[in-house]
């Protein structure tokens, strides 16, 4: 597996992950 792909494999989980917990943290201000 190339390098490149892997920085971009682990860039695009981390937004992923950044943009679940945004929903879940507007999910709570909504409540």
């Amino acid at each position: 597996m190339p390098d490149g792909t892997y920085a971009l494999r682990v860039r695009f989980s981390a937004n992923r992950y950044s943009l679940t917990i945004r929903q879940e943290v507007c999910a709570m201000m909504a409540l």
